[in-house]
């Protein structure tokens, strides 16, 4: 199971994990009206977090996830990702925390996402 399952804020701080959409077998649609936030926070300073994606597939235009380059969402953000992703997209701090939210709309759902991290030396 999944160590970063989605709900509310969740601070991971294992030097490798993983998070997802939700807690239901891997993978299938998540739920609407998600608001999720996962803080990952390396006790080393000199590292970074490296986000990488077995599975993503969100409703583009309405489902995202975003990534900021610190400890909250007024930080720098990384990037803002939704749709059909190959996979290929890894995600990179500057420092050795990262925030990660997935917010859903109403309606439509897609397959959802499962994330894997990792803190290494800068």
């Amino acid at each position: 199971m999944p160590n970063g399952d989605c709900f509310s804020t969740q601070t991971l701080t294992n030097t490798t994990g993983t998070f997802t959409d939700s807690i239901m077998p891997q993978p299938h649609n998540y739920s609407n009206q998600m608001n999720c936030q996962w803080i990952i926070n390396s006790s080393n300073p000199n590292n970074v977090v490296v986000v990488q994606f077995d599975y993503f597939h969100t409703e583009c235009g309405w489902d995202y996830v975003s990534f900021y380059d610190g400890l909250n969402t007024t930080s720098h953000m990384l990037a803002n990702l939704c749709g059909l992703r190959d996979g290929s997209d890894i995600i990179v701090s500057s420092g050795p925390a990262m925030t990660v939210t997935f917010e859903t709309d109403l309606t439509t759902s897609s397959k959802g996402f499962f994330a894997r991290y990792e803190m290494i030396s800068a």
